[in-house]
């Protein structure tokens, strides 16, 4: 889990403005823990949404950023991994929100410990 929260949130600081905030929720519904990571960033153009989760894949407004494209596609294999369930919501030139969705025992048995390890070593330069 904490390799997924550390993609998501050093993807939303790599796409959005200096300086703005990268929004964190977590809540559990019912059976499931969901964790949601907002940027308000430059958003993810409706024609690149189909690959986002494939290998290497960039959607075409953020070429000039360095990247590797692989970020997504490691959390999704983790998110499966964990039986967790990874959606997004967004629009180009707007916020981008990724929600992980887990079975609540993984919450349980310790994994939700990472938060405080992970606020507290993690710097946006």
């Amino acid at each position: 889990m904490r390799h997924c929260l550390i993609n998501l949130i050093t993807d939303a600081i790599k796409y959005s403005p200096e300086n703005s905030a990268i929004d964190l929720t977590t809540r559990f519904t019912g059976n499931d823990c969901e964790l949601s990571i907002a940027d308000h960033g430059m958003g993810i153009p409706a024609a690149d949404q189909a690959g986002l989760f494939e290998p290497f894949f960039r959607a075409h407004n953020v070429i000039a950023i360095k990247a590797t494209g692989l970020s997504l596609n490691i959390v999704k294999h983790y998110t499966e991994l964990m039986h967790g369930h990874i959606s997004f919501e967004s629009k180009e030139l707007r916020a981008a929100t990724f929600k992980l969705t887990f079975p609540a025992y993984w919450a349980n048995k310790g994994y939700m410990r990472i938060f405080p390890y992970f606020l507290t070593s993690q710097k946006r330069s």
